[in-house]
């Protein structure tokens, strides 16, 4: 399950505005997930989905300086994931990113977000 979800607005050096949510993902189960897919949202303020963003927990988002991309960068490191094995093991923690690319962020009011599968 999520233990923690925050939000932030980052000003790209493009000047663009970006909002991530970073979290912490806690498996409280015994077994370990090899594969664990999150889903994102952002809404205005009547409730319409603004966007959704569906990436891998472990995506190479979380290990950049995100004010130095552009959209485009952060869109492909967001699907892609880091090198190496991923296990979230029984009683571990993982922190991850999401960025919510929406073309006017002015408008973002509320947001949420989920785990979407494991395996």
């Amino acid at each position: 399950y999520m233990n923690t979800l925050n939000h932030e607005e980052i000003e790209l050096d493009t000047g663009e505005v970006v909002h991530v949510l970073r979290g912490t993902l806690q498996n409280n189960t015994n077994r370990t997930f090899k594969n664990v897919t999150l889903e994102a949202f952002n809404f205005n303020e009547s409730g319409k989905v603004l966007q959704q963003v569906i990436a891998p927990a472990n995506s190479s988002l979380g290990r950049t300086r995100l004010q130095s991309l552009i959209l485009e960068m952060i869109e492909n490191l967001q699907g892609t994931t880091r090198n190496g094995r991923f296990a979230l093991e029984p009683g571990a923690e993982h922190d991850f990113v999401l960025a919510l690319l929406h073309e006017d962020p002015v408008d973002v009011a509320h947001y949420t977000a989920r785990v979407y599968s494991v395996k």
